[in-house]
């Protein structure tokens, strides 16, 4: 078990010294592009149909301070 910690500590990038601007995220690929577009041509027309109430329901008996 030491091994494997000793493993994830040398991979741990260094903390990042204060006032140090992060790293932008990486712009979106043609991969991803073209993904999100496929994604919302095959599923794009559930996310326009209501939420059946029965599940409603369920969701705010089951949220804190849902109906009892």
């Amino acid at each position: 078990m030491d091994g494997f910690i000793a493993e994830q500590e040398r991979q741990s990038p260094a903390p990042r010294p204060r006032g140090t601007p992060r790293r932008r995220a990486a712009p979106a690929t043609a991969f991803d592009r073209w993904l999100r577009q496929e994604l919302m041509r095959l599923y794009g027309a559930a996310l326009d149909e209501p939420v059946p109430d029965d599940l409603l329901r369920l969701i705010a008996e089951a949220s804190p301070g849902g109906s009892d």
